[in-house]
């Protein structure tokens, strides 16, 4: 899967609208600050995510029972992208990448040019009118994602089905659901870290330390997969 992917355009907008001549209303743009609580059901799994986003800075919420809520904070101010569990003591660190800022709401697959698109109306979704889209791709039959993208908000997808279709039978069917929406300013501290923690290096380290045998300059700290992202469905 794929976590939580927005987009680093905020900055320049104000050079965008700029170069609308008068009288050509430009596209509404994705709110500089909201949050969302999103839900995806399949057969086999349900999760909950809660979404801050304050323009490039993230915090996601991954709650997946029965593990503990898994954080995910993104700093490009800082080059620097946080994981940790709620309620846990150690957080990991990666360096900062767009590629690992995922939205499991976007349409990210590969040979995306390959894509055959159509749009199937439009529907509202908490409010906002939603225009429908269905995308297919010839390379994979049977498989199709069907968003519901919100124009007022950028279009920001509310809604994402993902389905593999075989014979007329459903094989399989991801759905990622936003329930709530809100714009608004999102507090600062949301996106450091609790004080409590500490960095899962400098506990790896002092284990090496401790043990009597000491361990190679190449060990690597094993890490829990319940402390990765949540990337693309």
């Amino acid at each position: 899967m794929t976590t939580l992917r927005l987009a680093g355009f905020l900055s320049c907008i104000l050079g965008i609208l700029l170069l609308f001549p008068a009288g050509i209303h430009a596209s509404p743009a994705l709110p500089a600050e909201f949050s969302y609580y999103a839900l995806i059901t399949s057969e086999d799994y349900f999760q909950e995510i809660r979404h801050y986003q304050a323009n490039e800075l993230i915090r996601q919420v991954i709650y997946a029972s029965p593990f503990p809520p898994t954080v995910t904070i993104i700093r490009p101010d800082l080059g620097l992208i946080w994981f940790f569990d709620e309620g846990g003591w150690e957080y990991f660190t990666s360096p900062y990448s767009p590629m690992l800022v995922a939205n499991v709401l976007d349409l990210e697959v590969e040979a995306a040019d390959q894509l055959i698109s159509e749009t199937l109306g439009t529907q509202e979704v908490l409010g906002y009118k939603c225009e429908v889209f269905r995308y297919r791709n010839p390379v994979t039959p049977g498989w199709e994602v069907t968003l519901w993208k919100a124009p007022e908000l950028g279009h920001f997808p509310l809604k994402k089905l993902e389905r593999i279709v075989k014979g007329g039978v459903i094989i399989s069917e991801i759905l990622v659901e936003v329930i709530e929406f809100n714009v608004g300013p999102i507090p600062p501290e949301i996106f450091e870290l609790p004080p409590d923690l500490v960095p899962a290096e400098n506990n790896w380290d002092e284990e090496k330390r401790s043990s009597p045998d000491g361990a190679d300059d190449n060990s690597v700290l094993p890490v829990d997969p319940g402390q990765l992202p949540l990337f693309n469905l």
